[in-house]
Formats: structure tokens, sequence, C-alpha cells
């Protein structure tokens, strides 16, 4: 009887063992390529279960879905502002890429090869506080870690139901990770909430000529590994601090590639939330 229990045990250890999930780690550049002054940023995503970690060149930015929370990480200054997830306000309207506001995606029968794995390409087209966008998007499942990412979006998407967003949520998000991204927007000043008629009329005359501001996003790598628990949390002897008023700045705006969905675009410009 007591070798029965500990072969039964065992296998219980054995089948939790299993069922134990890695993260992902996405190794990504943006590029705007026209339209707007060209420039590369890198970038870096984790995701773990219901949180997500994204790297750039200048900050940091971890959404935790269970906790709701979304915290902003400046490491040059060492201090770091929190917020619910989601957000609240305009920051509400800013929050993830060109997926999450393409409000229906279709396939074009077309596939390619990126970082070494095969994806899918689907249109779609959407709006946000900028302007107008379209976006084409190669989107793979046999990426690593592909599965969990579409979990990730998901719960994410579910949290978004009650927001601000919940009108022009994408109702077929495409499963997988979006090892490529092309988003053009045309920048629309009229649709930025709260903005002054003198500021509107101004930025309508400043953008009425002038071309979308076209973004390519580009997966390099993609891991499947298990990431440390304090990857997710702020670093120790940063300082905690009030988010400041934001400051638009619609000619820098990006476009939001794989690790997007939990992170504000670089529309949003404030002291240590600049990407």
């Amino acid at each position: 009887m007591r070798k029965i229990i500990l072969m039964l045990a065992a296998a219980s250890m054995a089948m939790g063992a299993s069922v134990v999930r890695a993260g992902i780690v996405i190794t990504e550049t943006e590029s705007v390529v026209s339209g707007s002054e060209p420039r590369t940023n890198d970038r870096t995503v984790m995701i773990e279960g219901n949180k997500e970690k994204m790297v750039t060149q200048r900050n940091t930015i971890i959404t935790d879905l269970d906790k709701g929370s979304l915290l902003m990480i400046d490491p040059a200054q060492k201090v770091y502002t929190e917020m619910p997830f989601p957000p609240k306000g305009t920051m509400a309207q800013m929050v993830g890429g060109p997926s999450l506001h393409s409000m229906n995606f279709s396939k074009t029968g077309k596939s390619r090869t990126v970082a070494g794995y095969k994806c899918e390409e689907y249109s779609g087209s959407g709006a946000t506080m900028m302007g107008d966008m379209s976006v084409l998007t190669c989107v793979s499942t046999k990426a690593p870690g592909a599965s969990d990412f579409s979990s990730f979006e998901k719960s994410m998407l579910g949290k978004l139901k009650n927001s601000p967003l919940a009108n022009s949520m994408p109702a077929n998000m495409p499963d997988g990770i979006p090892l490529q991204q092309d988003t053009t927007t045309k920048i629309n000043a009229m649709k930025m909430p709260n903005l002054p008629p003198e500021a509107a009329a101004q930025l309508r005359q400043q953008f009425a000529n002038r071309p979308p501001v076209v973004t390519k996003t580009v997966v390099t790598k993609v891991t499947s590994q298990k990431i440390a628990a304090n990857e997710f949390e702020v670093p120790a002897g940063f300082t905690k601090r009030e988010l400041p008023p934001m400051r638009m700045h619609p000619g820098a705006m990006g476009g939001g590639g794989a690790g997007a969905p939990g992170s504000a675009p670089s529309s949003a410009e404030s002291p240590g939330a600049t990407p």
C-alpha cells in the first residue's frame, strides 16, 4: 500500500511539473520609416503568465493583469510611477499598439518567414486618438511561447472590456505572436480629447498636407525560458512619484509591435515614461 501511495505521489508531481509554463522573451526593432523623423528603437518584451515587462532604450513598463497595475520605470532617474490597469482618462486611450485598435483582421493569404518562424499575414484598420491607421501584421503560431503570448493578450482584452477602449477592440485578434508589423497612421488632431479649439485648428493646419507616419516593427529573436519573479518588480532603491501631466507629440507617434498590448505608445511623453 505504501508503495502504491508513493507511486501515485510521484506521478502527481510529474504531472504538475509538466504543466509549468516558461516565460517568453521577445527582442524586436521598431523603425519610423517615413512621415516623421526617421528613428529606430530596440526593445525587449518579457511575458510570463499575466505579467508583461517591456524594456526600451529609455524606460521600462511592467503590466500585472492580476494586480491590475501598470508601472512606468525610469532607470536613469531611478524613479517609477504606478497607475491602475486599465488606466483612466487620456492614458486609457493610449494603451496598446495598433493591433489593439484594429477593429477587424482578415487574412491576406500570404505568409513569410521572420526570425526563423513561419507567420501568416493579416490586414486590419482602426483608429486611435492620434488618427486613422491601417495595419499589416504577420502572426506566428509556430514561434516559441505563441500560445502563452495569445493567452496574455486575451486576458488583457478581458480587463479592457469595461474601459474606454471597449468599443475599439478587435473582435477577431489573430492567435500567435506578431513577428512583423507595418503600421500607417494619418494624424487627425480632431480626435484628440480635451484639445482647445485654437490648438486643434493649429494642429489641423500643421498636419493637413503631411504624409502618414509609417512604422515597421520586426522581431529578431523569440525564446521560451523561465523568467525570474523580480523581473516584474520595481528595482530596489527606486523612488515612487506621481504621474505628471502628459505632453502630446503627434509627430513622434510610434507603431507598436509584439509587446504593444500592455504598453504606452511613444505618442505619450512624460518624465520617466518616454520610450
